[in-house]
This record gives C-alpha cells, sequence and structure tokens, in this order.
C-alpha cells in the first residue's frame, strides 16, 4: 500500500500557516517580501517567518520557502543575503525557479533542501534528470502534465514528485507567459502578474456569440473526488494553490482534501467525497474543472462566454456615491465577509471587507437574500457591478500570533561518552580542538538493570540550553554498571554546564557566513567578464528563407531543418509520450552533419548531455537574466546563452558586464507572449476593452494555442553581444514595433 502524501498548504500570512496546520496540513510553502511569485501579496518579514519554523519544529510539520522567481543581476547580493538568513530558520526546502539561485542554494547553503518550482517549467522526464543533476530534491511538476503523462514519468522512478491538486489555474504553460510583462513590465516570472487572461477579448471572428469572451481564462482546479487514484500512483506531494487567500479559504480547502487523504476503507470514499464536497463548498471559488489532468478537461477548462471570477455572486450594485454603494442582495451577506465587486466587463475589481452596512438606512450586521444593503466604502465602486463573496471572517488570532516564540537555532554537538566504575569521560567530537570532561566517583555494578547506550543518549539530551542539542553520541560501557538517574541528570548538568562554556563562541553559521562574505566580496570585486567580447561575429536568423551569406546563422526548428540548417531549435515544451519522437528528431539532425543546438527549456540539457561535440546556446523562452545562471550553464559546456528579453537596458549591460559565457541579443521579432494547451476559442486577430491588439494561432505539431503580439520587438543592437533576428513570425521592416521593457524597469 501506498504511504499517505503530504498535504501542502498555501501560506500568505502567518495566520493562514498556523490554520493550515490546525486543519491537517503537513507542512505550508510561504514567501518573504521579496523574490517570491506573490509579491502582490502580505507575506512573510523574517520575524514571522522565524515563528514559523519554531511553530513548525514544536508541532512536527514542515515548511518550504518560496524564492521562485527569476533574479536580475543587481539582486544576486541581496538573495545570497536573504538565503544566509534564511540558513538561520532550518526551512525544510527552498522552492526555487532560476537556476542561478538553485547554484547559490547548493554551493553557500547545502543544508537547504531544494525543491524545483513549477515555474522552471519541468513536465517530463528528461526535465527531472536535469533537476536532479543540479542537485534538486523534488520537482514541482508544470500544471500542463496530465494523468497519462504523470504515470509515465512515474514510472521512471524519478525524484520526489510534486503536484497541485487544487486552486486558481495559471492557464499558461509554467514559467512561459511575459504577457503582463508586456503590457506593462509587471513580469509573471518576477510575481507581480496583473492576470491579462482574465480579461475580456474582442475579435474578429464570423461566429456572432464568439465576438467578445473570456477566451483565456480558466476555471479553477479539483481534484477531491482523485485523490484515491493519486495517491495510489505515488505522488510525494499535494499541493494547494492560494497564497492570496485569507484563513477561512484555508481552513475549508486543507480540511475537505484532509479528509479524504485520511479515507482508510475504498467502502468509505464516496461517503467522505460527500462530505468533504460540502466543506469545499464554503471555500467560496470559481467553478471546478480538473484542470490539465486529461486532454478532456483541457478541451472545457475555458468557458469563454461566462466571467470567471472567484467567489459566490451575492447581488448586483444599483448604486454608488463617495460614501460607499447599495446592492441588490441574492444572497446573504453579513459583517465581516469579504466581497468583490467585479465590473461585468471583467476588467478592474475591487475587493471591500464589510465594516459598516446598513438597510432602511438603520446599521445592521447582518442582510438578507432581496433586502438592498448600503455598504459604507471609501473605494470607486463601478455602478452595475457584480458582487461576490470571497470570504468570511475567522475570529481575531492577531494577540495570539504575537506571543508566538520565534526559532532558537540549536547546534547540534556530537559526543563520545565512555563509562568505567571509577567516573565518566565525554569527547565533543564535533569540535575535537575541546579537552575531555572527566568527571570521577564510584559507580557500583548493576544488580539488575545496567546502564546502557539509549540511558546515556536520553540523558544527555536534555541539554537544558537554547543554543546546544544533542547530535549523535557513541558509547562505551566498560562491564555492568549502574547509574542511578538522579546520578545521571547531576552528571549531564555538569557535562552541558561546562561545553556550554568550552563552545561559547562557536557558531555553526560562520561557515555559511564565511561562505557567503568570501562570495560576496569575490562578487562585488571582480573584474568585468570580457566572455562576450570573445564571442563569434555572427548574425543569427530563425525560421528565414534567405540565401545563405557569411556570418548569416540560419536557425529551424527540429521539425523543418533541412541541409541549408546551421542550428535547430528545439521546442520549449514536449509531454513524455513525445520524447522518443523527439529525441530521435535530434539524433537526425546530428546525423546530418548539424552541430549546432539552441535550448529553449531545461529538459534539453539532459537530452544533449551523450553529443560531446556539439555548441549549445540557449534562446527564449529559457530566461537567463543573471551571471550566476550563465555560470551554471557554463558548467554543462553552453557556448552562449540569449539573454532574457524581459531585461532593461541597465540590467541588460549589468549582466552582460558578469556574465561568464558570451551574450546574445533578441534584435528583432514577435516573441510568443503566452502559450497553453488548455483549447482556446479563438483563432486571428483580437483586442482587449483598452484596444491592445493581439493574434492568436495554433500549433498543431506541438497542441499548443498561442498569444503574439500585433507589434514586433526592435532593440537597437548593443556593443558585446550577438545579434538574433526571429522571422518565424515576423517580417523585415514592419512599421509597428517596440522596444518592450527596455527603457522601463522590469517590476
Amino acid at each position: 500500500m501506498k504511504s499517505k502524501p503530504e498535504l501542502l498548504a498555501p501560506a500568505g500570512t502567518l495566520e493562514c500557516a498556523i490554520t493550515a496546520y490546525e486543519c491537517g496540513a503537513d507542512a505550508v510553502y510561504a514567501g518573504l517580501q521579496r523574490f517570491n511569485a506573490r509579491a502582490r501579496g502580505k507575506n512573510f518579514s523574517f520575524e514571522d517567518m522565524s515563528k514559523l519554523s519554531a511553530y513548525a519544529k514544536k508541532h512536527g510539520k514542515k515548511f518550504y520557502v518560496t524564492m521562485n522567481t527569476v533574479i536580475k543581476e543587481s539582486e544576486i547580493a541581496d538573495v545570497a543575503r536573504d538565503l544566509a538568513e534564511l540558513s538561520k530558520l532550518d526551512p525544510d526546502a527552498v522552492i526555487v525557479q532560476d537556476i542561478g539561485v538553485a547554484r547559490l542554494v547548493r554551493e553557500f547553503m547545502p543544508n537547504i533542501p531544494l525543491h524545483a518550482s513549477t515555474q522552471m517549467g519541468i513536465h517530463n522526464s528528461h526535465g527531472i534528470e536535469q533537476a536532479r543533476s543540479m542537485g534538486v530534491e523534488r520537482v514541482i511538476l508544470e500544471r500542463e502534465v496530465t494523468l497519462d503523462e504523470l504515470q509515465l514519468i512515474l514510472d521512471k522512478n524519478p525524484l520526489e514528485i510534486e503536484i497541485f491538486i487544487h486552486g486558481a489555474l495559471c492557464s499558461s504553460l509554467s514559467g512561459n507567459c511575459i504577457w503582463s510583462s508586456w503590457i506593462g513590465g509587471w513580469s509573471g516570472n518576477r510575481g507581480s502578474c496583473k492576470q491579462v487572461c482574465r480579461r475580456r477579448f474582442h475579435c474578429d471572428g464570423d461566429s456572432k456569440e464568439k465576438k467578445s469572451g473570456f477566451f483565456f481564462s480558466t476555471n479553477d482546479m479539483y481534484a477531491l473526488d482523485l485523490i484515491p487514484k493519486l495517491i495510489r500512483m505515488g505522488i510525494a506531494s499535494f499541493k494547494i494553490e492560494g497564497r492570496m487567500k485569507n484563513p477561512d479559504y484555508i481552513k475549508n480547502v486543507v480540511t475537505a482534501y484532509r479528509m479524504m487523504i485520511d479515507v482508510e476503507n475504498d467502502s468509505d470514499i464516496g461517503k467522505t467525497l460527500g462530505e468533504a464536497k460540502k466543506v469545499l463548498s464554503e471555500s467560496l471559488g470559481r467553478k471546478w474543472s480538473h484542470g490539465f489532468l486529461t486532454k478532456g478537461d483541457m478541451d472545457t477548462l475555458i468557458k469563454y462566454d461566462t466571467l470567471s471570477v472567484s467567489g459566490q455572486l451575492s447581488g448586483n450594485v444599483v448604486e454608488s456615491n463617495p460614501a460607499g454603494f447599495a446592492v441588490e442582495l441574492t444572497r446573504t451577506l453579513k459583517k465581516g465577509d469579504r466581497i468583490r465587486i467585479q465590473p461585468r466587463d471583467g476588467e478592474g475589481t475591487a475587493s471591500v471587507t464589510i465594516t459598516q452596512m446598513s438597510v432602511n438606512k438603520k446599521p445592521t450586521k447582518l442582510a438578507r437574500k432581496g433586502e438592498r444593503v448600503f455598504i459604507l466604502c471609501d473605494r470607486n465602486v463601478p455602478k452595475d457591478g457584480l458582487v461576490y463573496k470571497v470570504g468570511a471572517a475567522l475570529p481575531n488570532r492577531t494577540a495570539y500570533l504575537e506571543t508566538l516564540p520565534v526559532y532558537q537555532k540549536k547546534i547540534e554537538v556530537d559526543l563520545d561518552v565512555r563509562v568505567f566504575p571509577n567516573g565518566i569521560a565525554v569527547k565533543i567530537l564535533s569540535h575535537p580542538d575541546k579537552p575531555t570532561w572527566n568527571s570521577s566517583f564510584n559507580i557500583e555494578p548493576a544488580q539488575k538493570r545496567a546502564l546502557d547506550n539509549d540511558a546515556l543518549v536520553k540523558g544527555f539530551s536534555q541539554t537544558d540550553s537554547t543554543i546546544y542539542e544533542l547530535g549523535t553520541l557513541k558509547s562505551y560501557i566498560k562491564g555492568q554498571l549502574f547509574l542511578p538517574a538522579g546520578t545521571l541528570k547531576r552528571e549531564r548538568r555538569a557535562f552541558w554546564i561546562w561545553a556550554s562554556e568550552q563552545l561559547e563562541n562557536v557558531q555553526e553559521e560562520k561557515q555559511a557566513a564565511s561562505k557567503l562574505d568570501e562570495f560576496l566580496f569575490e562578487y562585488a570585486h571582480s573584474e568585468p567578464s570580457d566572455a562576450s567580447q570573445e564571442k563569434e561575429s555572427v548574425m543569427i536568423t530563425l525560421n528565414s528563407d534567405s540565401p545563405k551569406k557569411q556570418n548569416i546563422f540560419i536557425v529551424k526548428s527540429i521539425f523543418e531543418f533541412d541541409r541549408e540548417t546551421d542550428e535547430v531549435s528545439l521546442p520549449h515544451f514536449c509531454s513524455e509520450e513525445r520524447i522518443e519522437e523527439l529525441s530521435t528528431r535530434i539524433q537526425d539532425a546530428y546525423d546530418m552533419g548539424i552541430r549546432r543546438f539552441r535550448v529553449t527549456s531545461l529538459y534539453q540539457i539532459n537530452m544533449l548531455k551523450k553529443y560531446n561535440d556539439i555548441v549549445k546556446v540557449t534562446g527564449y523562452p529559457f530566461p537567463i537574466l543573471n551571471s550566476v545562471a550563465t555560470r551554471e550553464l557554463y558548467d554543462y559546456g553552453f557556448s552562449r546563452v540569449q539573454a532574457s528579453l524581459e531585461l532593461d537596458k541597465d540590467q541588460f549591460h549589468k549582466f552582460i558586464s558578469r556574465s561568464q559565457l558570451p551574450v546574445e541579443l533578441y534584435r528583432y521579432g514577435r516573441p510568443f507572449l503566452y502559450a497553453t494547451r488548455a483549447k482556446v476559442h479563438v483563432e486571428g486577430h483580437i483586442a482587449d476593452n483598452r484596444g491592445i491588439e493581439f493574434t492568436v494561432e495554433n500549433d498543431r505539431n506541438m497542441g499548443i494555442n498561442y498569444v503574439y503580439p500585433i507589434e514586433v520587438l526592435s532593440i537597437p543592437e548593443m556593443e558585446n553581444t550577438v545579434a538574433h533576428y526571429d522571422l518565424s513570425h515576423a517580417q523585415w521592416d514592419e512599421r509597428e514595433t517596440t522596444e518592450f521593457n527596455l527603457q522601463h524597469e522590469l517590476k
């Protein structure tokens, strides 16, 4: 029988974390104030994270810290310092997206386990093997992996696998969306997504009913009924999405899934599922779906003709003024409830916690269905907006949270305890430079219960210290001796008082701090890299029919290469079912004499490792923003990296000045902004309510729908870079162009 999987809950605040633990979560994941994929959430201070650590360790729970964003060059030192602080809290893992951050954790904080974020875009067995080679202990799979694909992956005995089972779905392939960044610099890869996919779009289609709709907005994921099957598959961790959610949501969702995971008998599954659904219905999310778990689910995941918003529809706004707004209720609302007012066009929601309301000008704590209630609010609420209840008040726990202790990291001390008839001698194995502690007294032979190793471990484990704790204990007992409990307690206390004095200035963190200081000094005083100046003097074009000229390299897709091709580009997504097909295509290209390969996703590094005489470069959408990431790729034999399209000019120059590899600049082309396996009910030209235009295309070969911008990315030439011209979805000299984020700081 498969062991129970871990139930992993989101925690945007300390209160959410404690609530999750109390309701049955085995672990929570939480982020600090920066470098996490929920930058708009409340997130944790270091003090609250310390309290979380102390609480988790006291109650036998786990907590994981999210550092799951890409990192700019100017942030490297701050990331390293945050990791050093985190190491003092002993998190059970750090969840990362950026391969540069993964390297920092592995090199300088080896005591912290690494988990690969879903944002790394790992979706097949080669991606998992590559993660393993980078020191990752657990992979959080991309959301768009089906159950059939998951089973194929699990059959290959990979690392620990974590999957999402519930919550709001990002419909784009994980880590492959720059749509929000494109329209204003709010990078989803840095936790600042503006959820462009939730907007209403208009199209030029012939079908009247499809001229307008929410063509990319997904239902929420729900897997309550699939839990028995998922348990049998042997998945290590079931993950709930929702770090922006409040404690009442956490309470209901965790409780429901805990009920299903704990079902012991198959005969009880049906009854428990019914009860768990009732609990889950109070979580106030969107309509449920199975996400991407089957190909059939992908066809129904997006219902374009329905406003996809979270919560229970509770009424319509019928009046709005500076003091508040009036609502005709279709559902009861209470004081303390949280509501969201959603315009019917899907744009610009407003969220409000009800603190004061009145019916017929009389203050009330409860307003019923059919009543007209006036809610006091200083927000600008759109008239005729739809009111959704998204949360309910729970008892205030602020005072309790303030009393929680912070984590006191203890240093493990390994001992060698030797017991003789004339006394005890203890050597501190973890610090062999310290003298041996001796205590002389007579120990009587045992008549019945002789002293053993277990008794010594139990006795010396009680250190009475907030700094030190027993690590391992090696023992030697000469003969059968009897040591009364009171005597052992006396000797143990005397030893630890002495040991604390001996170890007073010994700090386990000093070694990590020394490594960090060494790294920061080296980083701050290193000479600018000349790697970019030792570049090939070439221009690159993608899928172009241009005649072959000197210094022009022709790059084509792995599915379209021919004898004129100099370099093949690999697909950023390849399901487990098609891995062998792709492997064959790579071999065919190699046999044709092609020795240059463009890597667009992490999994491809592992696929190419058997070819020792090839040139490897990275390309969009593989996100490379910092020099530590280039060090990692240098070790894997890469010859060049393409800088992330999201970098602004200042950060780009900082990056290339330190990169260990030559840097390529995507100078011209129309990159995809969004990619999904879900069925999209529109193709061709679309525009949002602000008039921003895009095109939707379906790649039937890979089964992926793409959104492209109308404008072409066009960037001036920069020194010390290789130019990349992408003509796969663009023509030379197009009129509508943009420099994207080049002149604006990436958020």
